[in-house]
């Protein structure tokens, strides 16, 4: 699991190993591939903010997969009822 800020413009900022897949190698490959990535940004109200979210890795030998929830706006999340917990 991957804990990540995500700024106003959706770009990742800050990411973190909330939990290890057990493997440097494959936790810095999900760490890389996570930086790449350009998110849908969080927003309060009408304003749009910067924000903590929590992203989920399924790290096997042979490949790191992250879930494409990751990438959906928290709305969309709340929406969807899937009670994912957020932190800052």
């Amino acid at each position: 699991m991957l804990r990540v800020f995500v700024e106003t413009s959706g770009r990742p900022s800050q990411i973190e190993i909330k939990s290890s897949s057990g493997s440097p190698r494959l936790d810095q490959s999900a760490q890389e591939a996570v930086s790449r990535w350009k998110f849908i940004p969080a927003r309060q109200g009408q304003d749009v903010i910067g924000a903590w979210v929590l992203v989920p890795i399924m790290a096997t030998a042979y490949a790191v997969a992250v879930s494409p929830l990751a990438s959906w706006s928290f709305t969309s999340i709340r929406e969807l009822g899937l009670g994912m917990a957020f932190g800052s």
